[in-house]
Formats: C-alpha cells, structure tokens, sequence
C-alpha cells in the first residue's frame, strides 16, 4: 500500500499546541444547569495521516472539558471544538463523571450538538467503589461547522470530564467497527498493564480511539499511552483522563492499552471506527 504525509494545520483559538505533547488547557463549561466554570481545552492539531488507503482516516482535531469547580454539579458537560467539523466526519466521545448511588450506577441520556447531528451511545461502565462511571459515544457523517458537544446525564453529578476527536475520511453510513470497555479496580503500574479488553475488527486500516480515567484520583499520577497508540488529550483538573489513537493495519482481535505511574481505578473503553 503506497502511503503519504498529509499535514492540515488548522487554527488555534486561545491555545497553542506542542505536537511533542499535550498538556491542560483552560477555559468555560458549557453546559447549562450546573452553573459552574469549567477547564476547558479544545485543540486543533497538524493533521496526521492516518493511513493512505483510497479514503484515508485522518485524526483533523480534538478537545476537552473539565468541570470546575470539580465537585459542582450538572446535568450536562459540553466540549467545544477549536474549529468547525468538516462535513462526514465521525466525532468520537469519552465522557466521565460521578457514579449515581440512586440508579445503581449513573448513565449518558443522549449526545447533543449544535448542528442537530445524531450520537449513539456506545458502552458504560459503573465503578460505584469510587463513585465514577463513564461512557462512549460517537456520531458519524457530521455536519459541517460542527463545535459545541454536550453530554446529557440521567442525574445531576459532579467530577465530569468530556473528550472529542474528530475524524475524516471514516464510513458516512456504518463506521463502528468493534468496541469495548472494561474497568479495573487494580491494574498496577507495569507497562501497559491498563487495558479495554479486546474487541475484533472487520476492516484493514481502522482508527482506534481510546480513552481511560483514573476514578480513584490517585496523588500524582500521570497517564501513558501503550501498545503503539499515541496520547493525545490530557486532561488535568479533576480525575487523571486521557486519551489515545492508533492505525489497526490489520483487521482482527485489537486492544488498547495504557501504564498508570501510580495503581489506582481503571474506566477505559474504545472504539473502532472503518472507511
């Protein structure tokens, strides 16, 4: 397969990106309800080529949102992106926030946008020891302009966080390719040691977002990418929380992976998505 280099740079609002790496940003919680500012970092990145297939999958941008202060409560937590969304991409979420007693573990109502485009909530999972769950959801074939994302909870909550990527050149009709969660109260600190679990894929070439959070906020700790990804978002001011991006070249069994600098409480999940 011939591959090339394609490089977009696409423009910064109040904020500048390293590509050697990502730290925190800053900025408003968009969410109504709760009231609260957020940390909010949204950043556009040189687009990466993914792969050179006849429809290349390409990584156009990404961002996040941590609420502050951390302990108020919402209904809702929204990311908005540093530029518009092409039109067709896939926009690919992981979101984090408290674990809900009441409903034996809290959950995602819907995704909503500011172009009136349709998400699917894909995985949840409950850590009730800690008291944070999380969640996976994606839209596909977006209008173009896309920015402001919003996560709508069952229940009001705290510690909320919210990650987006955008993606080009995925399927505009059927892009999930495969997913799974898992959450692990003890992964420990060897390499790679924190995982989704596996899922297997059906297409050559598919992009593969992963996300974890620590739930336990453990005092100190950094997050890594494993397995060949590369971290992407970071996302500091609440819960440790990142996220990460590989090219599966080949289809087949795929699972992400990541190494904690301290043991803490694992919620990871991805999700691959196919041209």
């Amino acid at each position: 397969m011939r591959r090339a280099a394609i490089f977009a740079t696409i423009a910064l609002a109040a904020c500048r990106f390293d590509p050697s790496a990502l730290g925190p940003g800053g900025g408003s919680d968009a969410g109504p309800g709760g009231g609260s500012d957020a940390a909010h970092d949204a950043r556009a990145i040189d687009a990466r080529m993914i792969d050179a297939g006849p429809t290349p999958l390409t990584l156009v941008q990404m961002g996040s949102t941590v609420a502050s202060p951390w302990g108020n409560s919402s209904s809702q937590i929204a990311v908005m992106l540093a530029a518009p969304t092409q039109a067709g991409s896939v926009i690919a979420l992981y979101a984090t926030y408290e674990h809900s007693f009441t409903q034996g573990g809290q959950q995602v109502d819907s995704v909503t946008d500011d172009k009136g485009n349709t998400y699917a909530v894909v995985d949840s999972l409950h850590d009730g020891g800690n008291g944070q769950d999380s969640a996976t959801a994606y839209a596909m074939n977006v209008a173009a302009g896309t920015r402001t994302i919003t996560a709508n909870l069952h229940d009001s909550a705290c510690c909320r966080i919210i990650i987006a990527h955008e993606i080009a050149g995925a399927s505009t009709t059927a892009p999930l390719d495969g997913h799974k969660a898992n959450q692990d109260g003890n992964p420990g600190t060897n390499t790679g040691a924190v995982k989704t679990g596996s899922m297997t894929t059906s297409a050559d070439g598919d992009y593969i977002f992963a996300a974890t959070s620590d739930a336990s906020n453990a005092s100190g700790q950094s997050i890594a990418a494993a397995g060949g990804a590369t971290l992407r978002v970071v996302a500091t001011g609440g819960n440790p929380t990142v996220s990460e991006d590989q090219l599966q070249t080949t289809k087949g069994p795929i699972e992400s992976a990541f190494t904690f600098s301290h043991n803490g409480a694992a919620l990871s999940m991805q999700m691959a998505f196919k041209r």
